[in-house]
C-alpha cells in the first residue's frame, strides 16, 4: 500500500483532503477495507516523529472509519489506485464539507491552543493513519501515517511564516575526463530541466543550488543541443523572480579540511576558479558557502579569506546544543566566534525527512508537517530553518515536486533562498537559538591521506613553467585548461590511480618542452682573450616565441654582467652573446641551463 498523492498539502477548507492510494493484494476486494484514523493534534516534533512508525502514545483518536474496497465508487482491483475524499469539519475552517468517500467525514471537536493561535482554535498538525484490513480475519496487513495540516485562513493568514531554505547539490559527478575532454552527464541535465518544470508549477517556492562549476564548464565546452539548452535553463532558473539562488561550491567536490591542511592555498584556488567559471553565466552570491561535511577552524579561516561571510554547515558541523537549547529547534543564524562569519546549521530532523524510505508523496507530507510543527511552536517573528540534500545522491524529483507544490500553497511556511535567510533573519534573533555557536570538532585529516600531495606540487610547478614560457594569448594548454585538471585531481571521490591520471598530461606537456629546444652541448669554450664575448646558438622549434632564462656557469670563468639572462626564443636559430672573463687563455668547459622563469629545468648540461 503506497500513498501516491495527497492534496491539498495544507487544509484550508472543510472540503478536506484527497488521498490517492495504490493497493496491491491477491485477496478479493470483499475481504479488504481501508481504515482511516485521525489522531489528536501534535505539538512537539518528537511526537510527530514517533507517529511515523505508527506510535501514537500520548495522542487520542478523534475519528476512525472503515471504507470497504467493494465500495462502488472505488471499483478496486489489485494494483489500482484508490481515491479517497475525506472532508474535515473543524472550528474556524470555512466552506462546506461536501461528499466524502463512503460517506466518511472527519471531525475535530476538541481543539487546543497554540502559541500562534488563540486557545480553543484548531490550526495545527493531525496525524492521519491509513491501514489495510482483512475483514474476514480481523487483522491489519499494513499501514502508514500521513498528516493533515490544518491552516484555517482566520488563524494563519498574516502571521509570521517560517522561512525555509532548501539547498540542493548540482553537478557533483565527474564532468571532466583526464584527457581534459568534457563528460556528458544526462542525469545532471535532467535535474536542471526537471527543476525548471517543477518551479514553473510552484511559483511561490524558492530553492538554492550548490553548483559545482566543473559541470557548468563541461556544458560550455559541449556542443550538443541538449547541453546548450541546459545552460539556458540554468540561466533562466537563476533569473526567475528570485526563485533560485546559486551558491558556488568548490570547482569539484573536495575534502575541504584535507585541502587546507595538506595543500595550503588550494581551497582558495578552488573557489576562485569556481567563481570565474560561473561569473559570466550566472548571477550568484559569492559570500555564501555550503559545507557538505564538518570543517575545521583553519578551513573556516581560508573560506573567510576568500570572501565567505555566510555559511551553511551540516547538522553535525556545529557544536551540540547545550541543555538550555536542546529541547528546541534553532531558528536563527549564529555568529561563529572570532571568524567574522555567520552560519546556520542544516536541521537534523529535516535531513531525516529527506532520507526517509517511503513514497515521495508521503515523505513530502511528513516533511511539510515537520516544518509546520516548528512554525506552530515558535511565536517569534522572522525565523528560519535550512536543510541541505546529501551530496552524491540523485535528487528525487517526484519528492521535490510534491514538496515545492505544497510550499507554494502554504501560508505558514515560506520557501526562500539561503541568501534570503541571512538577509531577513538577524543573527541571534531567536531566544530558542544559541548565539554565538562554534563549529563542531572536525575529524582530523589522517597523515598521508589519499591526496597525492607531492604529485600535485610537481604538476603545479610544471604548469607554472608552461605559463611562464608561453604567451597568454597563445597558451591554451587544453580543454579545459591544465589548471582545471589539477583542481579536478583534488576531487573527494577519486581513487588514487585516477588522481594521477589527471596530473599526467601536465607532466607530459612540460617534459616535452625540451624537445623544442637545442642547446650547444658537448663542446668546450675557447678563450683567446682575457675578456671575451662568446656566441651561444639556441635552436627553437616551438610553434610560438617562448620566454626562458639561460644560465651559464664555470669553475674557471667569470661573468662580469651576470650569468643569467632572460631571453625570448623565436622559432629559428637564436644567438645569445655571453660576456665573460678568464684568468688565462685556453679551452674551458661551460655549463648551460635553460629554465622557465618559474625555475622548471628545460635542459641543462655541458
Amino acid at each position: 500500500m503506497t500513498l501516491e498523492s495527497q492534496s491539498p498539502a495544507f487544509v484550508t477548507a472543510q472540503s478536506g483532503v484527497h488521498l490517492a492510494i495504490e493497493i496491491s493484494s491477491a485477496l478479493p476486494p470483499g475481504r479488504l477495507a481501508l481504515e482511516v484514523t485521525l489522531w489528536s493534534q501534535v505539538t512537539y516534533r518528537s511526537t510527530m516523529r514517533q507517529t511515523l512508525s505508527n506510535n501514537f502514545q500520548g495522542l487520542s483518536p478523534l475519528n476512525s472509519e472503515q471504507i470497504p474496497l467493494t465500495n462502488n465508487s472505488l471499483d478496486w482491483s489489485s494494483g489500482a489506485v484508490v481515491p479517497l475524499q475525506l472532508p474535515i469539519i473543524a472550528p474556524d475552517l470555512p466552506g462546506t464539507p461536501g461528499k466524502g468517500t463512503n460517506g466518511v467525514t472527519l471531525s475535530i471537536d476538541t481543539c487546543i491552543g497554540t502559541s500562534t493561535a488563540s486557545p480553543g482554535t484548531c490550526a495545527g498538525i493531525y496525524p492521519l493513519q491509513v491501514s489495510l484490513l482483512d475483514l474476514q480475519l480481523g487483522v491489519t496487513y499494513t499501514s502508514f501515517t500521513t498528516d493533515v495540516i490544518l491552516t484555517p485562513p482566520s488563524e494563519t493568514v498574516g502571521t509570521h511564516a517560517l522561512r525555509f531554505a532548501w539547498v540542493m547539490p548540482l553537478g557533483s559527478s565527474g564532468a571532466i575526463a583526464p584527457s581534459g575532454q568534457p563528460v556528458k552527464d544526462p542525469s545532471d541535465i535532467a535535474e536542471i530541466n526537471n527543476l525548471a518544470s517543477i518551479l514553473d508549477q510552484a511559483p511561490n517556492a524558492s530553492i538554492t543550488l550548490n553548483v559545482f562549476p566543473q559541470f557548468v564548464e563541461a556544458l560550455t565546452e559541449l556542443n550538443d543541443p541538449d547541453d546548450q539548452a541546459a545552460l539556458v535553463s540554468l540561466r533562466t532558473l537563476n533569473r526567475g523572480a528570485g526563485q533560485v539562488a546559486v551558491v558556488p561550491g568548490t570547482f569539484v567536490p573536495t575534502d575541504v579540511d584535507a585541502l587546507t591542511s595538506e595543500l595550503p592555498g588550494s581551497l582558495g584556488a578552488q573557489l576562485s576558479r569556481a567563481r570565474a567559471v560561473l561569473g559570466p553565466l550566472i548571477n550568484f552570491e559569492a559570500h555564501e558557502y555550503v559545507a557538505t561535511a564538518p570543517i575545521s577552524g583553519q578551513s573556516l579561516s581560508d573560506l573567510a579569506q576568500s570572501g565567505v561571510t555566510r555559511l551553511l554547515v551540516p547538522s553535525n558541523g556545529a557544536q551540540p546544543l547545550s541543555a538550555r537549547f536542546a529541547p528546541y529547534t534553532p531558528t536563527a543564524p549564529f555568529n561563529i566566534p572570532n571568524s567574522g562569519v555567520s552560519a546556520i546549521a542544516s536541521d537534523p530532523g529535516l535531513e531525516q525527512d529527506i532520507a526517509n524510505k517511503v513514497s515521495p508523496a508521503l515523505r513530502a507530507e511528513q516533511m511539510l508537517a515537520d516544518l509546520s510543527v516548528i512554525y506552530f511552536a515558535n511565536p517569534e517573528p522572522n525565523q528560519a530553518v535550512a536543510v541541505e540534500s546529501p551530496l552524491g545522491q540523485p535528487l528525487d524529483m517526484a519528492f521535490i515536486s510534491d514538496m515545492l507544490k505544497g510550499l507554494s500553497e502554504s501560508s505558514v511556511i515560506h520557501a526562500v533562498t539561503l541568501p534570503d535567510v541571512f538577509d531577513t533573519v538577524a543573527v541571534g534573533s531567536s531566544s530558542y537559538s544559541p548565539n554565538p555557536r562554534g563549529l563542531a570538532n572536525a575529524v582530523p585529516v589522517p597523515p598521508g591521506s589519499q591526496l597525492p600531495v607531492a604529485a600535485i606540487h610537481v604538476a603545479q610547478r610544471d604548469l607554472a613553467a608552461l605559463n611562464s614560457m608561453l604567451p597568454d594569448e597563445t597558451h591554451k594548454a587544453g580543454q579545459p585548461p591544465f589548471a582545471d585538471l589539477i583542481l579536478t585531481s583534488e576531487g573527494i571521490a577519486l581513487p588514487s590511480s585516477e588522481r594521477q591520471a589527471y596530473l599526467a598530461p601536465i607532466d607530459k606537456k612540460a617534459g616535452g618542452l625540451a624537445s623544442y629546444v637545442t642547446l650547444p652541448f658537448g663542446r668546450t669554450i675557447t678563450v683567446t682573450s682575457l675578456d671575451a664575448k662568446i656566441p651561444i646558438s639556441i635552436v627553437s622549434t616551438a610553434p610560438v616565441p617562448v620566454t626562458v632564462e639561460l644560465t651559464a656557469s664555470s669553475s674557471y670563468l667569470r661573468f662580469p654582467k651576470g650569468h643569467t639572462w632572460t631571453i625570448k626564443l623565436y622559432p629559428r636559430t637564436n644567438v645569445v652573446q655571453i660576456q665573460l672573463t678568464a684568468g688565462t687563455s685556453g679551452d674551458f668547459p661551460l655549463r648551460l641551463s635553460l629554465t622557465s622563469r618559474s625555475g622548471f629545468i628545460i635542459q641543462s648540461g655541458y
